[in-house]
């Protein structure tokens, strides 16, 4: 049984070394510690620039098929904490944003992992274009098609 930090600091420093969500620590194991630390300290805000960035799924694909299977556990559990809590609990860390907003793109990132798990383990470096790939208005999708759509309007 893992004991509870809080502070992440180390674990995010260690999986992200140059602190500018690039992700490009070398330790698979850095990368599950940090998003258990964040579920169970309710930084939701640190949950989804991780499990809810292509760059850290993309730096958890490199590791192979037992990591993003990992990944697809942590977003299993991030779920489950996410409803199990009570939401006086829960809204404090809320900002402003739903329960059922959070379990949505959850999901969303969920489905998209767990779909496109062997072209993600084979091809780390294309997971933008699979994001893309996915319907228009899922979370993966968004997230790629946000700053395409801020370059068009420049």
């Amino acid at each position: 049984m893992r004991l509870v930090s809080f502070d992440d600091n180390d674990v995010t420093s260690q999986a992200d070394p140059l602190g500018d969500l690039t992700w490009l620590g070398n330790n698979e194991r850095d990368f599950g510690d940090l998003v258990y630390y964040q579920l169970k300290g309710l930084k939701l805000r640190e949950l989804e620039q991780t499990i809810g960035n292509l760059r850290f799924l993309s730096a958890r694909a490199r590791f192979g098929p037992t990591s993003v299977e990992g990944l697809l556990k942590d977003y299993s559990e991030a779920q489950e904490e996410i409803r199990r809590i009570k939401y006086s609990s829960l809204k404090s860390h809320l900002r402003g944003e739903s329960r059922h907003s959070i379990l949505s793109w959850i999901s969303e990132f969920f489905v998209f992992v767990s779909s496109s798990q062997r072209q993600l383990t084979a091809n780390p470096e294309l997971v933008f274009q699979y994001a893309l790939n996915q319907p228009d208005g899922s979370a993966p999708n968004k997230y790629v098609s946000a700053p395409l759509v801020a370059m068009d309007q420049r």
